[in-house]
């Protein structure tokens, strides 16, 4: 049922080019984050294919930090580009240093009402010279967990010397896809299979970067990076 299930630095598979001005007027959201060429990403990853539907974790120095789902782009689930639809999304979202970042307002007031005295995360966001900019839908949210990560991380990833290449290193990716062959089988059960066994991979162990599906004050869960690829197939496989 499964393809045989990899997993890959940020870095392998991602490109960061440093912009000369942040969005909004914020000097940290200037990083433009793309996947990179096939070709390249296979250089580093030989063998990985990165479309499919399935599960994926992310994790931050070998500890998780967050698990999704991929289910294709439409119209079929075993289509589309993980990376280019998804990966660079959590990178920019929970480093905070996207250059299409966006926040909403009550996310922003809700870290301001958390953060006294306001540190480089918080004061940069509320120094922006667009805020309406910085609100915008650009394709990358940040929601509230991310950005508390990013703010526990602010000494790493918002450092005005910070290495992008160096960063990007210290995440991982673990991806666990249902093999192509299994295409015949009805789309629609397919995606509910997944997305459930998203959900409940959610409930119990509550990643730091996750929002939807957290149980409320319920404290993320340590996981190893060495057990990530586990607890993903042996998921999938109860549901699938």
């Amino acid at each position: 049922m499964f393809l045989r299930p990899f997993s890959c630095r940020a870095s392998d598979v991602l490109t960061v080019t440093v912009l000369p001005a942040g969005r909004a007027g914020v000097g940290f959201l200037d990083w433009d984050i793309k996947g990179k060429r096939q070709v390249d990403r296979l250089a580093s990853v030989p063998d990985a294919s990165f479309q499919g539907p399935g599960l994926y974790a992310l994790c931050f120095d070998d500890k998780l930090i967050y698990i999704g789902s991929y289910l294709g782009k439409k119209p079929s689930l075993f289509s589309g580009d993980v990376v280019q639809l998804r990966w660079w999304t959590h990178i920019g979202a929970i480093t905070m240093r996207g250059s299409r970042v966006h926040v909403a307002p009550k996310s922003l007031k809700a870290l301001q009402a958390s953060n006294s005295p306001a540190g480089v995360l918080l004061s940069g966001l509320l120094g922006a010279s667009d805020s309406d900019l910085l609100h915008e839908d650009e394709g990358n949210l940040s929601p509230l967990r991310r950005m508390r990560f990013a703010d526990c991380h602010s000494n790493v990833f918002l450092d005005a010397a910070a290495d992008a290449v160096e960063i990007l290193g210290r995440f991982k990716f673990v991806y666990c896809r249902i093999d192509p062959k299994y295409e015949t089988l009805d789309p629609r059960d397919l995606r509910r299979s997944i997305l459930s066994a998203e959900t409940a991979l959610i409930v119990r162990y509550s990643p730091s970067c996750n929002t939807k599906g957290v149980q409320l004050n319920k404290p993320a869960i340590e996981v190893n990076f060495a057990d990530v690829e586990k607890i993903l197939t042996d998921e999938l496989s109860r549901l699938i």
